[in-house]
């Protein structure tokens, strides 16, 4: 039984998570290590600043104000440290779930659109074109070059829609849905580049904004949790996309980009729906009106 070169991409595949190692272990600072540095910066800071105030003749009654103030900041914030790592963190809790609930969606929208078409890419190209091994490994190589070259584009596309994350969030994801449409029925392979192309930009392009608008949306101390819960989604439609994906490409060899285009059409309408910059209103405002 010839193994047909997967010897030699295993092979290659655990070296590069080796190098990847590496690098991780030698040069990437542990947490804990960044954390104390930016504690002493800030206590540094903060020793000066009150320096600065004694010299400038600020009278004790201000100083005493602003120390219970910083006393009391810090004691807020390790009760919530303590209390986040003691008892969990549950979601009825999270208080950034009402306000990024849209954006949460639209991430496993979008994500599970692109999941399930590329699941069955290849085999597509396969069965529609009649393509060689080499000639997939060529085109996914083409497909991974502009997806990295176009993360260097995002900051210009950004600079020209003025930083509006929505405005782009929504345009550059009509542009995907009509990618995965031209793929799956480009009538000849010559097609397939053309269209990867802007499909790369526009993955790279949405993954950026919505991370943005979840930055924007949720509290400082619950950012990590809405990331968290968006990474959680993916990983189920990873788990998913090629089941479904190979049970659609059973009944056309254009299923998969068919559904993939379908699931990207149902996130630009939760957009054009629920407009990802309309203004929000906290409880707590509510409450004061």
């Amino acid at each position: 039984m010839q193994s047909n070169g997967f010897s030699r991409v295993t092979t290659l595949t655990g070296f590069i998570f080796l190098i990847n190692f590496f690098f991780v272990w030698f040069f990437v600072t542990p947490v804990e290590q960044v954390k104390k540095q930016s504690f002493t910066r800030k206590e540094h800071d903060a020793f000066l600043a009150k320096d600065n105030t004694a010299n400038n003749t600020i009278d004790n009654h201000t100083e005493e104000e602003l120390d219970r103030k910083e006393l009391r900041d810090r004691k807020a914030l390790s009760e919530r440290a303590g209390s986040s790592t003691s008892h969990g963190t549950s979601l009825y809790k999270i208080s950034s779930i009402g306000s990024s609930l849209d954006l949460i969606v639209i991430r496993f929208v979008m994500g599970f659109s692109m999941l399930v078409f590329r699941s069955n890419f290849t085999s597509m190209l396969e069965f529609h074109f009649n393509t060689s091994p080499k000639t997939n490994g060529y085109i996914m190589s083409y497909n991974g070059l502009v997806g990295g070259f176009s993360g260097i584009l995002v900051g210009k596309i950004a600079k020209f829609y003025n930083h509006n994350d929505a405005k782009m969030q929504l345009h550059f994801s009509l542009l995907l849905m009509a990618s995965l449409l031209g793929i799956t029925f480009s009538p000849s392979i010559l097609f397939i580049p053309v269209f990867i192309t802007p499909l790369a930009i526009s993955s790279a392009v949405c993954r950026v904004c919505t991370t943005n608008l979840t930055f924007r949306r949720g509290s400082e101390d619950e950012k990590g949790v809405m990331l968290g819960i968006g990474n959680s989604l993916l990983s189920f439609a990873r788990m998913i996309s090629p089941a479904l994906g190979g049970f659609v490409q059973e009944v056309s060899v254009y299923g998969p980009g068919s559904i993939g285009a379908l699931i990207a059409g149902i996130g630009v309408v939760i957009m054009i729906l629920f407009p990802l910059d309309r203004p929000r209103v906290n409880k707590k405002e509510k409450k004061d009106q």
